[in-house]
């Protein structure tokens, strides 16, 4: 569930960034995406699920909250990097729209 709304707002934050910088903003959104769940799908799989072993099938509510969370953040962490390292790089910035963070 967190996952889904971030991964919106990571989407409406490209889509803005993409605007501003006068890029295609669908392109983007989907990069966005893309870059936020193959983080999230990397940190999952080849990070926790080792590092848990057996607890990644038995575990209790809190390891699977600390999960999700966890997730989440490492995926809005590499989104937000991605974006300042790649994304302000291209384009040029359009000077009357809103900026962007």
């Amino acid at each position: 569930m967190v996952g889904g709304f971030l991964a919106a707002v990571i989407c409406f934050w490209y889509y803005q960034t993409a605007i501003n910088r006068q890029l295609n903003a669908f392109q983007w959104m989907i990069g966005g995406l893309v870059v936020f769940y193959m983080t999230r799908f990397v940190w999952t799989y080849a990070i926790l699920k080792p590092l848990l072993g057996d607890g990644w099938k038995h575990h209790s509510m809190a390891t699977g909250v600390m999960v999700e969370v966890s997730g989440a953040l490492v995926s809005v962490a590499v989104a937000w990097y991605f974006r300042k390292k790649v994304m302000l790089q291209k384009g040029t910035a359009n000077q009357d729209a809103i900026p962007v963070i």
